[in-house]
């Protein structure tokens, strides 16, 4: 991979050496633009052509000014944007000119695809004027639309989220003149504040030129400033907006067969299994800013499938939310989010995807098991929004549905047994800005009530969990510098056997016999805790950027029934100082210089991680991108390796990564990626990544993204049993190997847009994952790394009758443990038809199909592999689910 980045680097030098430096670049601040709305004298047909004489009686706003590729200067074409409006909707059209009609660049994608390459428009819209949030809305030349909503630092999060969906209109068209767009987004689709004058908002248009790599801005802000709302332009003009009291419904039934493959004498499952699901969605518009949102029975069927992935550590994966009805509006749930560089992750406080999760009983000692695959989720509703005083309020409530599973042994016995209690899940979020958004102070609660009647339950779940929190932000200097803070507290109550579960789980570790911050109590009924975390920052500035940032959360904390984190007891401090260049050189367009550190430690004082790191990322002239990162870790100690046992000795450790990816413009476009790590203890890896886009077409998009990985691990995990010789481990061993790991995958993704309205996506992933263990041994003082070493050579490990292992361990200990080789192979695939017959309402097609099987244990072989995988029998699931927008 190192010689694949090195030729690439080689064979975009002489294009780089054929640039010319750029013209002095034009930087100076400029005043906030104020546009103004007219009132619309007529009607609109939105077809992209600007054909209405309406349009003439708008002002034409053209001052446009470059971000890239040279900095303040007018835009190269002429851009012109009009604003009209009536009672129902504000109108946008524009008339992109350009000299070259045969370079515009023209892509289709299905709606919220990201677009590289490709000419667009944006329109970005505060109809709050917080200077915080707003909307966004895309179109290309082929029509290609997104939509999203926009998420400045201090309201809650960052970025920007597409899974915000509005019902609104759009066209373009491609002229001997370069092109238009037309926009129609009705008022019932937005949030706002109505005052008794007229109503402001802000502004932003954003233009790209793909063949020249050129952004422009109708409101410019230089790159040594920071972007967002705070720079958009005002939008004036706006009487008489309608006071929304909208009511929206779209019902939905769907249709599904499954074809499985079931095991024989199955009395519950059949190979063929049909069945009809009926359900709704409501939206109303309480006030013109204020909306309510339910869900009745939801379906999620059109969803993509989760990525295959192996799990070689003790604590749950992690897998993003994409259901649309939790993801929809989600920012506002968002708390204590802040950039750092800390390699520990800071508990996410609200995780959406607890709510209609997997059962978390497992019914065991039955030879047939019928279990639901997720909790029935009977109803959820949320209600968010935004006041004219600032007051950001967001309260979800969901309930699921008790679960039963049902069970039968071979000799004829049969029942039922619940896995999943009825739950209530409530969250809630208030946040108040000040000073036009540089100052924010939010607070968040959060509550999960089952339902434990049944004596199985309540010794395996916490019947309650509470958890409140306050956030902060605060900017100045035009939002250069902030500081960032926020404070949770968590209480969980359960039955004693509940509380001791959750004491003794990856998270918390209380078992351990050499802890002494907190100690595992087998009679407590509940568990408290404490998570806070603040930062400084400066966001920007012509050159010198960085933060520091502490983090801290206390061995109870817990947050996992409706959050997620994996790990408690630390103290975390980072740091990062950067030196930025925006202004293109005879090589780079721009580039980042950085360089940061971190000290972690546990609640007992001892340090956990202690790094230093360099990274650079840039842009060059040719548009090809590379970023590089290494880290160094120093010898510490690793409180989580034994999983509950005494805390032992980390050896120093490095890591470098390497990107280098191609101008995403082009037809085609390749990104290569590198990583290595080694440590003291002899562990060493790599991992290989390329992804290859193509796109034959306009409206065809394909991804192929081959990955390889190989790393030994000098100490891996297996197991752990008693051992009363072992006194100088508490009376366990804790045995360990040294795993060599490969992992082979693939990740096909075919997207076909048809039309803005009609679309076709899959994804393919097949996987196989094998890890080989030897160097048995066992862990033999704590704080240490020393061993106590058995193999087969000299007689101290022995394969067993069942084949596991026995090991002698002087002077006379016997253990036991299985064999921890394995061989995975996952195929999973999934595709999906979508038409949006009319505005707002669709029709989906789905297919999914997974593969699952196990190979030799330990052994890697690529041709039988890959052959294999698509040995293994099939199970596939088709479905169709048709929706109906009511609304206006």
């Amino acid at each position: 991979m190192l010689r694949l980045l090195a030729l690439a680097l080689c064979f975009a030098a002489p294009v780089w050496a054929q640039q010319t430096a750029p013209p002095p670049q034009i930087v100076a601040e400029q005043p906030r633009p104020v546009l103004r709305a007219t009132e619309l004298d007529g009607s609109i047909h939105v077809d992209g052509k600007l054909v209405e004489p309406a349009w003439n009686a708008a002002p034409a706003y053209t001052d446009f000014r470059q971000t890239d590729p040279f900095e303040g200067q007018p835009a190269s074409e002429r851009t012109e944007l009009r604003i009209l409006y009536d009672r129902d909707a504000i109108y946008l059209g524009l008339r992109m000119f350009d000299s070259e009609p045969g370079g515009i660049r023209s892509r289709l994608a299905r709606r919220d695809e990201p677009i590289f390459g490709a000419d667009l428009v944006e329109i970005y819209m505060d109809t709050y004027l917080d200077r915080l949030t707003g909307f966004v809305f895309r179109i290309t030349p082929a029509g290609a639309v997104r939509d999203a909503a926009w998420l400045a630092p201090g309201s809650g999060g960052f970025g920007q989220d597409n899974s915000w969906d509005a019902v609104w209109e759009s066209g373009a068209t491609i002229d001997s003149a370069g092109w238009t767009a037309e926009l129609r987004i009705p008022f019932s689709q937005l949030r706002y504040n109505v005052g008794p004058a007229d109503t402001t908002w802000g502004i932003q248009v954003r233009r790209d030129i793909a063949r020249r790599g050129e952004i422009a801005l109708l409101a410019f802000t230089p790159k040594r400033l920071p972007g967002g709302p705070q720079a958009w332009a005002d939008l004036t003009g706006l009487r008489g907006l309608p006071r929304t009291r909208n009511l929206e419904l779209m019902p939905y039934v769907t249709t599904r067969g499954e074809y499985l493959h079931v095991a024989p004498g199955d009395p519950f499952r059949s190979s063929s299994e049909y069945r009809t699901n009926v359900g709704a969605d409501l939206k109303y518009s309480l006030t013109s800013s204020m909306r309510l949102s339910a869900t009745v029975n939801p379906d999620f069927g059109q969803v993509e499938v989760d990525p295959a992935r192996v799990n070689l550590s003790a604590n749950e994966l992690f897998f993003e939310e994409k259901r649309p009805f939790f993801i929809e509006g989600s920012d506002i749930f968002q708390f204590g989010r802040i950039r750092t560089t800390n390699s520990f992750t800071f508990p996410t406080f609200f995780h959406s995807r607890r709510i209609g999760r997997e059962p978390q009983r497992r019914l065991a000692g039955h030879d047939y098991v019928d279990s639901p695959e997720e909790a029935t989720i009977a109803g959820a509703a949320k209600v968010t929004g935004k006041t004219s005083s600032g007051l950001s309020i967001g309260v979800l409530d969901a309930v699921t549905t008790r679960e039963r599973a049902r069970f039968a042994d071979t000799s004829g016995a049969r029942g039922t047994a619940p896995v999943e209690p009825m739950t209530n899940y409530l969250v809630g979020r208030v946040q108040q800005n000040y000073r036009e958004g540089n100052t924010t102070v939010g607070t968040l609660l959060t509550a999960v009530n089952r339902d434990l009647d049944d004596p199985a339950l309540a010794e395996l779940l916490r019947r309650d969990s509470y958890l409140a929190g306050i956030d902060f932000t605060h900017s100045w200097k035009q939002r250069e510098w902030s500081v960032d803070g926020a404070v949770a507290r968590s209480s969980v109550f359960g039955t004693p056997a509940a509380i001791a579960r959750t004491q003794l789980s990856p998270v918390h570790y209380f078992q351990r016999p050499d802890l002494e911050s907190d100690r595992f109590d087998p009679g407590r009924r509940s568990l408290h805790g404490t998570g806070a975390q603040v930062a400084v920052a400066k966001n920007s500035g012509k050159h010198w950027l960085g933060s520091a940032t502490y983090q801290g959360v206390s061995p109870g904390f817990e947050a996992n029934d409706v959050g997620f984190h994996s790990l408690t007891a630390y103290h975390a401090a980072s740091s990062v100082i950067g030196y930025k260049e925006d202004a293109p050189g005879r090589i780079l367009r721009n580039y980042v210089l950085a360089a940061f550190n971190g000290y972690n430690s546990n609640s007992d004082g001892d340090k956990i991680q202690h790094y230093y790191g360099f990274l650079s990322e840039g842009r060059f002239l040719n548009f090809w991108q590379y970023n590089g990162k290494a880290i160094l870790g120093r010898q510490a100690y690793d409180d989580r390796l034994t999983r509950g046992g005494p805390i032992m000795l980390q050896p120093a450790a490095r890591r470098l990564e390497l990107n280098l990816e191609t101008d995403e413009r082009r037809i085609y476009a390749i990104r290569a990626e590198y990583s290595f790590f080694s440590d003291d203890a002899g562990s060493r890896g790599g991992e290989y990544e390329l992804d290859f886009n193509v796109r034959p077409t306009p409206a065809l998009r394909l991804s192929f993204s081959p990955q390889f990985e190989r790393e030994r691990r000098a100490t891996q995990y297996i197991t752990q049993v008693d051992d009363a010789a072992a006194t100088s481990t508490y009376g366990r061993r804790y045995v360990f190997g040294e795993l060599l790991y490969r992992e082979l995958s693939l990740e096909t993704r075919v997207d076909w847009t048809f039309s803005p309205k009609l679309s076709l996506q899959m994804f393919l992933q097949p996987l196989v994952a094998t890890g080989s263990y030897s160097n048995f041994r066992s862990l033999s003082r704590p704080r240490t790394r020393d061993f106590d070493r058995f193999s087969q050579s000299d007689g101290t490990l022995v394969r067993t009758e069942d084949s596991g292992y026995a090991a002698f361990i002087p002077p006379g200990s016997v253990i036991a443990f299985g064999d921890p080789d394995f061989h995975e192979r996952a195929v999973l695939g999934n595709a999906v038809v979508r038409w949006e017959y009319r505005p707002g309402s669709a029709l989906f097609f789905v297919w999914q199909q997974r593969r699952f099987a196990e190979g030799p244990a330990g052994d890697f072989e690529l041709g039988r592999d890959v052959s294999g995988l698509f040995r293994a029998a099939p199970e596939n699931v088709f479905a169709i689910k048709a929706t109906y927008w009511f609304g206006r």
